[in-house]
Order: structure tokens, then sequence, then C-alpha cells
């Protein structure tokens, strides 16, 4: 750094010579050439680095509103939160991302698309610490045997409020100084 600037009295240092000093600071050694490092980032922007901390979740909901809700509550919870409309959408979504760390996935009784998604997901997962919990709108007991059957760890009761997601997932949620 040029010392030269220092020596002036206040009154004669201009914008020009701190400029100097700024990209003199700045300027890389002659003879030592680099190049830009990329950083690979997440969608979010995030580096993933950053990302890797942090837990993923998948919702998998028909309802554009029940999705907006709880990512808007997953996401205070400190979760990266991804939201699909339908099962070929999360399967797509899983093909480009991997698996997430825990997946909701809406289920009813007349549609055989939720126990087939948590089968899929579980047989993916193969012993990993996937969680998933499936969303029904009551307690259908056949179709919470099926799931259960299919690999789901719990269930989530909609519609649903923040405290009552927050008792749901909280258990599953890694604390921070696991991570």
């Amino acid at each position: 750094m040029p010392r030269w600037c220092f020596g002036y009295p206040k009154a004669e240092r201009s914008a020009s010579c701190i400029f100097i000093l700024v990209s003199e600071r700045n300027r890389k050694p002659a003879g030592r050439t680099t190049t830009p490092r990329s950083t690979p980032t997440h969608r979010s922007g995030r580096t993933k680095r950053s990302c890797q901390a942090m837990q993923t979740c998948l919702i998998v909901d028909d309802a554009p509103v029940i999705r907006k809700i709880a990512s808007r509550i997953l996401l205070q919870f400190g979760l990266a939160v991804e939201s699909v409309p339908n099962a070929p959408e999360a399967r797509e979504w899983i093909k480009q991302n991997g698996l997430p760390d825990i997946a909701i996935i809406a289920a009813c009784p007349s549609d055989s698309a939720g126990p087939e998604l948590v089968d899929e997901m579980r047989r993916m997962a193969k012993g990993t610490s996937l969680v998933i919990l499936a969303s029904i709108v009551d307690a259908n007991l056949g179709l919470m045997t099926r799931l259960k059957r299919a690999g789901a760890t719990d269930f989530i009761y909609k519609p649903f409020e923040r405290e009552a997601l927050r008792s749901w997932i909280e258990p599953y949620l890694e604390s921070s100084a696991a991570a």
C-alpha cells in the first residue's frame, strides 16, 4: 500500500488518493494469476455449506393455501422448505435435489398417490433418517394403516395451526448443537 497518500496534510488528500489506496489494497500481486472461484450455491442463494446445516422439508399437497401456510410456518422453524402440488412433481423434485430430511405428504382415502409416494420415498431412503409425515383430514383407520405400512413416520391433521404443526414437527428437528 503506498504510504505517500498519508504524508499529505488533510486538506490536500483527495478522493483520488483514497481511491488509489483502495485499489492498491485489492490488487493481486504481480506474477500470480488467480481464476475466479465459483462457490456452488443453492437455489435460495446461500452457499451449499450453509444449506447443508439446514434441514430440508418437502411439502406435497394439492391445496396451494396449505402449501403456502405450512411453508411460512416451517421457515420460522429454520427449515429450507420446498412445496409441490402432486406426486409426479415430487418425484421430479427428488430426482433433481435428492431426498429431503422431512417430507409432509397429503393423503386422501380416494387417491392412492399418497401411500405410493410414501412407499417410493421410503425405499429410496434405504436406512437414512428420512421423516415422512402424512397429512390427513380425518382419522381414517384404513388410510392410516396403508400409510404406516408404506413407511409414514407419523401423521399431521389438516387444517392445522402454528402450535399444532410445531408440536408435530418439533421431535424431528435437529438441534443446533447437533448440526
